[in-house]
């Protein structure tokens, strides 16, 4: 399978089965060294260990579809646009041989990452109402179902889904979005996953097929420990200002 070392969306993906949550105490601290994170990258990192997954980046992946196509791997975990994406780029003999499956967990059908963006109208805008009609068009269905077709961007609206029902390959994440978690809702996410990309690479470059399950537990155990050293110091500044929540 593809794992691109310089994504972090498919270890959260995994982290988020176990239960644990990545950060804890209202977001103050890191929360790698649980059991469950680090059940999440022992088993992340098991994929590269028995070699079932190359250790490559996006730059040397650049066209995964292509790549996929080519036989250099033969699954990956990616987003709804990627239909659009195959129906585009691979030839009509092959648009046969792909689909599309939820993500599986440890005991059943697992969870994925919640994403998506929001649409906000500004408390100070001088155009609310005008501002609040957009957000009203783009939420009827028949308009999200248009949006879809032209950028492959799901559907929020339950009933917008009727018209999708009939694809098979889109049916693969509308039975998944049953099954979302939110990642942390912390401005300082960004900077987090961006630490979490880091610290997960630089762990798997460090194993190889000769590593053996004690040097895997310990690998787990440093970079969990890293990880909550850097998170812990991303959030300093939140800490200070919930530290002086109510205060005069």
């Amino acid at each position: 399978m593809l794992l691109p070392l310089d994504e972090f969306e498919q270890l959260v993906s995994f982290a988020l089965q176990t239960g644990d949550p990545l950060l804890r105490d209202r977001g103050r601290w890191g929360n790698f060294g649980s059991a469950g994170f680090r059940r999440a990258l022992a088993f992340y990192l098991g994929m590269f260990v028995e070699q079932l997954a190359p250790k490559v980046t996006l730059i040397q992946v650049p066209n995964p579809w292509d790549e996929l196509a080519r036989g250099y791997f033969a699954f990956f975990l990616h987003g709804p646009w990627s239909i659009g994406e195959f129906k585009r780029r691979l030839p009509a003999a092959q648009q046969t041989l792909w689909a599309t499956a939820a993500l599986p967990g440890p005991s059943g059908p697992g969870a994925g990452i919640a994403g998506g963006c929001s649409l906000v109208v500004f408390r100070r805008s001088p155009h609310q109402r005008e501002a609040w009609q957009l957000i009203e068009y783009l939420s009827r269905p028949e308009v999200q179902r248009r949006f879809y077709a032209l950028s492959g961007d799901l559907p929020p609206r339950r009933s917008a889904w009727n018209a999708l029902a009939g694809d098979e390959r889109v049916a693969a994440f509308r039975d998944q979005l049953e099954r979302v978690r939110p990642a942390p809702p912390v401005p300082e996410w960004e900077r987090i996953a961006t630490e979490l990309r880091v610290v997960s690479e630089r762990a798997a470059r460090r194993v190889s097929p000769a590593t053996t399950p004690a040097e895997l537990d310990a690998i787990v155990g440093e970079a969990t420990a890293e990880l909550d050293a850097r998170v812990d110091q991303v959030l300093d500044k939140r800490r200070w200002i919930l530290a002086r929540e109510g205060a005069p």
